[in-house]
């Protein structure tokens, strides 16, 4: 049943008519995939587990686990957690792929085949070459993804935990699959994913955001409600893997080892004297986040719990030419205001890769920092 010379050579992350049309076979073929479950059993917090074999050549497996996750906003939700086993193989990290439950109808067993088949597609796309990454995405059409004709994007987020799924049954790595519907990923594509992320946590009271798909929820945000907005007005710079907080008096921008280069490059191709405005991802330590639209003129805050100590930032800009040095919230992010000499400070640490420090009294402080690679801190 393998279908890799037709999935197998994607060069891109979004797929053309060809590769949309590819993705409505595979996905239409669930209902032939060969689903055996030889390790049917009950775990000590999972009140099912089954294995399903997907290719028996490769091999890649799947374990699906029936659990109960808990949410502030709509009490236990019964779900299913898709655990693939072989992507690493094809040098891809494990997919783990969470969706909702309706219990009025569904039986444990009756789990969708769909995340499956995702789980087949990305391993193709791996074998070919085309790998996918934190806070990557694959666009596609199709009339019927888990029960919606409106999912356009699967995000591959950070490993998240998931509650009453045992630890042995995950990967030590993985990427969540995040499914976004069209109204969200029009929002993503010219306001940033982090905002639509940060959206759909606040909406479950989940940070930062929701390891589960609800198939039957409404959209987290639109672009009509993001009219107004700052981003409109600038050119963001997508830069993988980098990162702004607020800790206290603190504003980091961290940059990871593998975002160093790119940093430099995107430096290099603005102008010095133009703004140069960065998208950030999400900090594995941050505790909160910034939500913003325009329903609300002022930035709203949302956390695990109660706690806001280490809060996560959705863009970056710096804006040379101003007459003295200002550090400004607008919106999700933040925009440092600078007078040229502190810009040329600033730039050519960049571009030398060294750390920088600017003080601007007690209030605030300014922060670059080179992060070393593959060892998670807590942001300054």
């Amino acid at each position: 049943m393998s279908n890799d010379e037709t999935l197998g050579d994607s060069e891109s992350l979004g797929f053309g008519p060809q590769r949309a049309e590819a993705v409505v076979h595979s996905l239409a073929r669930a209902q032939e995939l060969d689903l055996v479950a030889p390790e049917e059993k009950r775990g000590k917090n999972s009140s099912w587990v089954v294995r399903a074999i997907i290719r028996p050549e490769e091999p890649l497996h799947a374990i699906v686990v029936h659990h109960t996750i808990s949410s502030m906003c709509n009490g236990e939700i019964t779900c299913w957690t898709y655990i693939s086993q072989g992507m690493k193989r094809v040098g891809q990290k494990e997919l783990v792929f969470t969706v909702s439950r309706n219990t009025e109808n569904e039986r444990k067993k009756d789990f969708p085949n769909d995340p499956l088949r995702w789980i087949e597609i990305v391993y193709s796309m791996a074998k070919g070459g085309c790998l996918v990454g934190e806070f990557e995405h694959t666009d596609f059409q199709v009339a019927d993804f888990l029960g919606r004709s409106d999912v356009s994007w699967i995000v591959y987020c950070p490993a998240c935990p998931i509650p009453n799924v045992e630890d042995s049954l995950l990967p030590d790595d993985y990427l969540q699959a995040i499914p976004l519907l069209v109204a969200e990923t029009e929002v993503a594509d010219k306001y940033g994913l982090m905002r639509v992320l940060g959206h759909l946590g606040a909406m479950e009271r989940w940070f930062p955001w929701p390891p589960w798909f609800d198939r039957y929820r409404r959209p987290c945000i639109t672009t009509a409600q993001m009219q107004g907005s700052v981003r409109e007005e600038m050119q963001f710079e997508y830069i993988k893997g980098l990162s702004a907080v607020k800790k206290g008096s603190n504003i980091s921008l961290r940059v990871p080892k593998q975002s160093e280069s790119l940093l430099v490059e995107a430096l290099l191709r603005h102008s010095p004297d133009k703004p140069f405005p960065l998208d950030t991802v999400h900090h594995i330590n941050s505790d909160s986040g910034l939500l913003w639209d325009n329903r609300d003129p002022q930035p709203r805050g949302y956390s695990a719990g109660s706690s806001n100590e280490c809060m996560n930032l959705n863009f970056f800009a710096f804006c040379p030419g101003h007459n003295e040095d200002e550090l400004m919230l607008v919106e999700d992010g933040y925009m440092f205001m600078l007078a040229d000499e502190t810009w040329l400070r600033i730039r050519n640490c960049i571009q030398n890769l060294m750390p920088c420090h600017i003080s601007l009294g007690p209030e605030l402080q300014f922060l670059l920092r080179l992060e070393k690679p593959s060892v998670p801190d807590h942001p300054d």
